[in-house]
């Protein structure tokens, strides 16, 4: 069992027992006898269960349980008391996990060739997360280097905003760069397309982009993959859309439009009084809605009827009053009478009291004679009850004062010189064999022309007429010709067209365009063969 100064223990499966001395000496190396004892060589354990090696030291107040030195006798390995001492450098090829607080002594780690501190792949062991760590106290401020930053030093270089690392705001070469008090920064003027760009570089480059009549090949042309830019004229094409969000040519919007204008119910619309709809005018043109609830509703005839016949039956609309009040309707009372405020204009409604205070002057109007209602007279005026003075030599038959009777004027009373007043003798005036223009009907009390079936009684009535030939020519079936009234009516007349004509060809005659001095005059026909000429009267009735 023993060999060269050594004990090796090999498993006993023969029941052989050492010698005494062995034993001695393997139990003198366990006990940690000094100088005594041979180091073991375990050379192999098969089947172990339990650790191959158990030491405790029994003595609770020493701290020394194994220690391991070199050949110089220099301690490598030391187990004391709850911590494990290590004298040496060490290398560590595999994975360690240290559970306690760990003192390493300086030169710990083996040094890379930079003479850093290293620690091979896998020396610490994996967190949770994959991450090597160190455990809490693993590192003590005393093996911090003096050029390593505290935490407070991290946190005042963090806050610093002048004097980092020489950083300038100033376009300084192979300086880092800091913006200045107002949060700007300069650089020099770039060089490649990478570089940093100057304010007045961009401004420039912009310049000259807008400048630019086509800039990414733009083209006013509907060209695929290229930007639209309008033509001289402003315009630019593009292909006929595909999609409702496409661009719409011209042709496309006006055959939209065109179609949406023939719809009779565009949207839905219906002249039925339905929510939400649009309205629309049935065939007789009338469109229905719901009564309304509000102001601003549209009224239904039916409520415009009840609020017409509701008003009318109102004895004071509009807080009319009888009584001289300010800003306010005039309505009669009662007796059918109403008052104002006396008149202090001249065109101001004159009151009862006006009327009789004239009425009573006997001096009116500045006179010095006879005034209304005076029963006597000088003998400068006309007697009272004769009307005039020598009738006999105005050749008046009578000078009582009575109507002159048929024939009364003498023949050539009224000489070239007096005249009657223009307008003053209408058409109820006059005897016969004089045409009565009594009333007329239409729709304007202005324009002759206008429909309507209201009748006016005319004023000062103006009659033309005149007869014209319309050419149609070769080929045409229409012709026409304006003529201008001799004299102009005060507005637009009634106007007859007679065509004298006896042909196939002929349709009919009539005008339009009529105005206060002229009127066209139109001819339809089937068909002409060379130019013909067709005979027109015309009649024009209306307002001097």
């Amino acid at each position: 069992m023993a060999s060269g100064g050594s004990t090796g223990f090999t498993r006993s499966v023969t029941g052989e027992e050492g010698a005494a001395e062995e034993t001695n000496q393997l139990m003198a190396a366990w006990e940690g006898d000094d100088d005594r004892g041979v180091p073991l060589d375990l050379t192999e354990v098969e089947h172990a269960t339990k650790y191959a090696l158990d030491v405790r030291n029994k003595e609770a107040t020493s701290s020394l349980v194994a220690r391991y030195r070199n050949a110089a006798g220099e301690e490598l390995l030391a187990l004391v008391k709850e911590a494990v001492r290590i004298g040496k450098p060490c290398t560590f090829s595999g994975t360690v996990t240290f559970r306690d607080t760990v003192t390493m002594p300086d030169d710990f780690l083996s040094a890379d060739a930079t003479g850093l501190a290293m620690m091979e792949d896998g020396f610490l062991a994996a967190s949770e997360a994959g991450r090597a760590k160190m455990a809490g106290g693993f590192v003590t401020a005393a093996k911090v280097a003096a050029d390593v930053a505290t935490q407070a030093e991290l946190d005042t270089h963090t806050e610093a905003t002048t004097g980092i690392h020489g950083a300038v705001s100033a376009a300084t070469a192979n300086k880092l760069l800091i913006r200045d008090a107002a949060g700007r920064a300069k650089v020099v003027a770039p060089a490649v397309a990478s570089d940093i760009a100057l304010q007045s570089t961009v401004t420039a480059d912009i310049a000259t982009h807008q400048a630019l009549t086509s800039p990414h090949s733009a083209t006013a042309a509907a060209t695929p993959n290229r930007l639209p830019v309008r033509d001289a004229a402003g315009r630019f094409g593009v292909v006929a859309p595909a999609g409702p969000t496409d661009i719409a040519l011209k042709s496309t919007v006006t055959t939209d439009i065109a179609t949406h204008q023939a719809l009779t119910s565009p949207h839905s619309a219906t002249p039925d009084p339905t929510a939400s709809r649009l309205v629309v005018r049935d065939a007789s043109g009338r469109a229905a809605v719901a009564a309304p609830s509000a102001a601003t509703d549209i009224a239904l005839k039916s409520t415009v009827t009840a609020d017409i016949a509701t008003h009318q039956a109102l004895t004071s609309p509009h807080s009319a009053t009888p009584d001289p009040t300010a800003s306010r309707l005039i309505v009669r009372d009662a007796s059918g009478r109403a008052a104002v405020a006396a008149p202090a204009a001249a065109d101001d409604i004159a009151r009862k009291d006006t009327v009789d205070t004239h009425a009573a002057l006997t001096t009116a109007h500045g006179s010095s004679g006879v005034v209304v209602g005076k029963t006597t007279a000088d003998a400068t005026y006309a007697p009272i009850a004769k009307g005039v003075t020598n009738g006999d030599a105005h050749n008046h038959v009578g000078g009582d004062g009575a109507a002159i009777a048929a024939g009364g004027l003498a023949d050539g009373a009224v000489d070239t010189t007096a005249r009657l007043a223009n307008n003053i003798v209408d058409d109820t005036k006059v005897g016969n064999r004089v045409p009565q223009f009594y009333r007329r009907q239409g729709g304007s009390a202005t324009y002759w022309d206008t429909v309507g079936t209201t009748d006016y009684t005319p004023t000062s009535v103006r009659m033309q007429a005149g007869a014209i030939q319309v050419i149609v020519p070769n080929g045409a079936t229409t012709g026409n010709t304006t003529i201008t009234f001799p004299v102009a009516f005060s507005a637009k007349p009634l106007v007859f067209v007679t065509l004298l004509a006896n042909d196939a060809n002929l349709i009919y005659a009539g005008y339009q365009g009529v105005g206060a001095s002229t009127v066209r005059i139109d001819v339809h026909v089937s068909g002409t063969t060379g130019d013909r000429g067709f005979n027109v009267n015309w009649l024009a009735i209306g307002s001097e």
